[in-house]
């Protein structure tokens, strides 16, 4: 899950999926009435009036704030489905045939790139199908005809999916932005509040470690800035390792917070094997060797708190274990 504030493609599709039921609920009871009272074609009437009822009872959903995942598929689904019933019922020289050209690009926008690939091409297997049954049966319907469609069809499928692919990367790229410390590729604080509230959701049992380097501000003092970076890029890449990148936050200047995914007591024993790894390693930037260690708080993250009362009371822990001489980690 990544924070709605950040990912607005739920939103996004929620939207169509709504406006495209409001959409299609009025052109099927419009032309469920034209073929039930005008045409007296009740195959397609009662095909257009399913239809509306499945718009209908979606729209309800999406007002009462109710929706469920499966309603983007049943849509898309829904409707490919009355479009490929009524044109095997009725001649294609009634134009229903037509709106299969619209079919990828209602699967992309509601299912994604993957779904929408999968989608896009089972419908047009099963209208090709219908539409070749039909020029062997139908003397209106010539093979080029099938032809033209076939094409037709490919190049709004190839469109659609160019647009999917190319709007899911640049989302990569606006999450991966939004998510991310520019310097050192951890996670920020604001994946840390969706990694916490995943936490929360699932009730299960980790505990947070609050860490912060000794003496960062004599290493930025003794060898400079840039000597001050590598170290935060060198300590990320030592909790990556043993943490995986996944845990791994930086919250602020020297601070790190890590997620573990056990209790506290075994979570101190880790953290602690982890300092006593850094504290042997010798980092060489520019020819200088440097040497570190870290502070860790650690507590237990506890049902329904908030991240904010669970920092605070890591940042305790952390303040004692540098209050006790530093090079500690106390839970």
């Amino acid at each position: 899950m990544v924070d709605n504030a950040i990912d607005q493609t739920y939103q996004f599709r929620l939207k169509i999926l709504k406006n495209m039921s409001i959409i299609l609920s009025i052109a099927g009871l419009l032309l469920g009435a034209i073929n039930l009272f005008l045409l007296n074609d009740y195959v397609a009437g009662v095909f257009d009036i399913l239809l509306v009822l499945v718009c209908i009872f979606v729209c309800i959903k999406i007002k009462y704030k109710k929706v469920k995942y499966w309603y983007f598929f049943l849509i898309p689904y829904a409707y490919i489905l009355t479009v490929i019933l009524i044109t095997y019922a009725k001649d294609v020289q009634a134009g229903i045939v037509y709106w299969t050209f619209t079919f990828p690009i209602v699967i992309y926008l509601l299912l994604g790139k993957t779904q929408g690939f999968i989608g896009s091409f089972i419908a047009v297997c099963i209208q090709t199908s219908v539409i070749y049954f039909k020029h062997l049966t139908e003397p209106d319907v010539s093979i080029i005809f099938v032809v033209n469609f076939i094409f037709t069809y490919a190049v709004v499928w190839v469109v659609s999916h160019t647009y999917e692919t190319s709007r899911e990367v640049a989302h990569d790229k606006v999450i991966n932005l939004a998510l991310k410390d520019p310097l050192t590729g951890a996670n920020n604080r604001l994946a840390l509040k969706d990694s916490f509230h995943n936490v929360i959701q699932a009730n299960s049992t980790v505990a947070l470690g609050l860490i912060d380097i000794d003496h960062f501000k004599k290493i930025n003092d003794s060898y400079g800035h840039d000597s001050g970076d590598y170290i935060l890029l060198k300590l990320t890449e030592i909790l990556h390792e043993n943490m995986g990148a996944k845990n791994v936050f930086r919250v602020g200047g020297e601070e790190f917070v890590v997620l573990f995914h056990c209790d506290k007591h075994e979570a101190k024993i880790l953290l602690k094997s982890i300092l006593d790894d850094t504290e042997k390693q010798i980092f060489n930037h520019r020819s200088t060797p440097i040497s570190i260690t870290f502070s860790g708080g650690i507590t237990q993250i506890k049902k329904d708190e908030s991240l904010s009362e669970c920092l605070k009371r890591a940042d305790i822990k952390l303040y004692q274990a540098k209050s006790e001489g530093r090079k500690l980690v106390i839970a």
